[in-house]
């Protein structure tokens, strides 16, 4: 049996194998300090050599293949979408026009029946408001006895009326705000990365916006190098947004963008976000046996992938693209990509379409 302070270390030298292995093929050995946490500082130095020699052996191999990343070189060009060049370097960006099913835009006014969205009101004394005529937040706003209530139900009215998405996203339920914001104001996030921790490089982000017709862009890094011009292309596009939409990016999508655009001084200002992982498993997750973004796809939209890339075999997927510049190695996971943005838009007007039927009523 380990004691405590063996399972940690054995932990950590796991963590440090982990990363080291995913990013031999990005770095040298004077980056070591760049990517491993500095909870793992213990550690770093014992593996300095074996970082060494596998770097040395990856550049031999591409030296083969002609492969090193040189001034002027080439990358990899697809027959879909074009290079971008900004001021941060380039990037390849692919760009489609998209016809799809987009839920009708709801009056804002649909909110005034949430008296929860004001501080201090639980169920319990929500019932009790409304057992003494008080209805909608306009009149906790005139006729609550509660000085504190009153004021609070005031500063939600405001927002109401001046679309304080920031607020209301706060104060409302996500799904219920989601439908009355204007779709211009909205966009669909959903990233791939090439490992499971921020010290590695995000490669690619999709980014689905309704303005005025869906469409749908997705921005590569074909080389690490590409990240940060890459990155800046797609964060812009999300910087006006009132929210965006996403499938785990509360856990996963969002932290890991703002954690890549820290390390590379890349300016993000992290939008609000309507995930709808939780959203799901709250209104349907008793309907299916378990919540994956390819279950609901199979029994909701009932649509099934093929030939489709585990989450899991992504980086590697990078990784062989990377050294080989080969664009049919990456084709997949773009698909994969696309696919991912277009079932978000999917699931969010099959739930919304069911909320409009009344299926949801009392589950917010």
């Amino acid at each position: 049996m380990y004691l405590a302070s063996e399972k940690a270390t054995f932990s950590a030298v796991a963590e440090t194998v982990s990363i080291l292995l995913f990013a031999i093929p990005y770095i040298d050995t004077c980056q070591i300090n760049n990517i491993i946490p500095k909870r793992l500082n213990p550690f770093k130095h014992a593996f300095r050599p074996i970082l060494q020699l596998a770097g040395d052996k990856l550049l031999q191999e591409k030296k083969a293949v002609g492969d090193v990343m040189t001034e002027g070189e080439k990358l990899a060009t697809f027959c879909e979408g074009h290079e971008i060049q900004n001021s941060w370097g380039s990037f390849w960006l692919f760009s489609y026009d998209l016809n799809l099913n987009v839920p009708a835009e709801q009056d804002i006014n649909v909110l005034e029946v949430f008296l929860q969205a004001v501080r201090g009101i639980g169920p319990v004394r929500e019932k009790k408001f409304r057992a003494f005529g008080i209805q909608t937040l306009w009149d906790l706003a005139k006729k609550s006895p509660d000085g504190l209530v009153r004021e609070d139900a005031q500063r939600v009215c405001e927002a109401l009326e001046i679309r304080d998405w920031a607020l209301l996203l706060e104060r409302f339920p996500k799904f219920k705000v989601l439908s009355a914001v204007p779709r211009e104001k909205l966009a669909v996030i959903d990233i791939e990365t090439s490992g499971f921790t921020p010290a590695l490089p995000i490669f690619l982000v999709g980014v689905l916006t309704f303005e005025p017709n869906p469409k749908k862009r997705i921005f590569l890094a074909r080389h690490p190098v590409e990240e940060p011009a890459m990155l800046k292309e797609a964060v812009s596009v999300i910087a006006d947004k009132a929210c965006v939409i996403t499938y785990n990016g509360a856990s996963f999508d969002l932290p890991m963008l703002e954690k890549r655009c820290n390390r590379l001084d890349v300016p993000f200002q992290k939008p609000f976000n309507v995930d709808l992982l939780p959203i799901v498993r709250k209104l349907i997750g008793q309907e299916v046996p378990d919540c994956k973004l390819k279950t609901i796809e199979r029994i909701v939209l009932q649509y099934e992938r093929y030939n489709d890339p585990a989450s899991s075999e992504v980086p590697e997927i990078y990784q062989r693209f990377f050294l080989e510049q080969n664009p049919d190695i990456l084709q997949d996971v773009i698909d994969h990509n696309k696919k991912d943005l277009t079932s978000l838009v999917e699931i969010w007007s099959y739930l919304d379409e069911r909320d409009r039927h009344g299926d949801f009523t009392g589950r917010f």
